[in-house]
């Protein structure tokens, strides 16, 4: 499509009469915009078809859907602190799980209605992960990993070991 890799690709407008200014673009440049925008496209699509589903769809299939799309913003995080930061964490779905509680617990136990209890579960958890974030914050490499697995540890005991409020390993 752009001919030979070493040629090169000149930008429309860039080339200056005599020469004396140019911009060359390499092929890999010019897919991975293409990418780029291809990838803008499909999002644009993918949130178009989400805000389309509770008109189109069963109920069941939106909470599906639903549930697809917070596992992919789990799965999101854990790439962007793994893939751009360096660092392997599982802290962030712990975060998660204080949210989900929080908000099952208020829900179902305590019959609050499910606004308020989501905004308290995200303030729940801005708390405990600042917290989180003052004792990990100068760990790196292999001491950040194991202080983000004790952390996860710690929240996994705390659900099993509260299991009047939270049922247990049966979950609410």
């Amino acid at each position: 499509r752009f001919g030979h890799t070493d040629l090169g690709v000149y930008a429309a407008g860039a080339i200056r009469e005599g020469g004396k200014k140019s911009v060359k673009l390499s092929q890999s440049h010019i897919l991975k915009t293409d990418r780029e925008a291809a990838s803008k496209y499909i999002m644009l699509a993918f949130l178009a078809l989400t805000a389309l589903a509770p008109f189109c769809m069963s109920s069941y299939r939106v909470l599906l859907l639903s549930k697809i799309c917070l596992l992919s913003i789990c799965a999101l995080s854990n790439t962007f602190l793994s893939g751009y930061g360096g660092m392997s964490s599982f802290a962030h779905i712990s975060f998660y799980g204080i949210t989900a509680y929080t908000i099952a617990i208020g829900v179902q136990m305590l019959g609050k209605p499910y606004w308020i209890m989501a905004l308290l579960g995200v303030g729940l958890t801005l708390v405990v992960a600042a917290l989180y974030a003052m004792v990990s914050v100068r760990a790196n490499g292999r001491y950040f990993f194991q202080i983000s697995m004790a952390f996860l540890q710690l929240i996994y005991l705390t659900v099993i070991t509260a299991a009047e409020l939270t049922r247990g390993v049966a979950g609410i």
